[in-house]
């Protein structure tokens, strides 16, 4: 019944009616999910921010300028965001799998860069696994 109701809402055209999604998009959303998982346990470390932007110039090839934009970008969007679920569903619409897996493996980079694996990182990302339907 769950996966029923996810397809129905992933199916869904979005609000604005957009039949596709912009490089800059997708962008902000991996830019959030990142986000917030150096967030979710209340402290975002220098290291975990410079890991972040680690991966944001490695994924997207960003000069300073861009790269300060999307990382401001991304955590406007996931203070304003009711959860993970519409970032996902962008990323399933708009990536391959290969590619969904990239963006679950660097969530997992993130969720180590303090040096530890708080609870709540983990719970992370199990629900993001099964959002972005990664097989076990």
């Amino acid at each position: 019944m769950f996966d029923r109701v996810m397809d129905w809402l992933e199916a869904a055209e979005p609000l604005d009616h957009k039949q596709g999604f912009g490089d800059h998009d997708i962008q902000v959303c991996v830019a959030a999910l990142f986000y917030h998982m150096i967030a979710i346990d209340g402290v975002v470390t220098d290291e975990e921010r410079a890991q972040l932007h680690a991966l944001l110039l490695e994924r997207y090839e960003l000069d300073e300028a861009q790269l300060a934009q999307l990382t401001l970008d991304g955590e406007e969007n996931d203070r304003l965001s009711a959860g993970l679920f519409p970032f996902t569903v962008i990323l399933n619409r708009q990536l391959n799998a290969a590619e969904r897996r990239t963006v679950f493996d660097q969530l997992q980079q993130l969720a180590m860069a303090d040096g530890e694996l708080h609870d709540l990182e983990q719970g992370m990302l199990d629900h993001v696994k099964v959002l972005l339907k990664l097989s076990q």
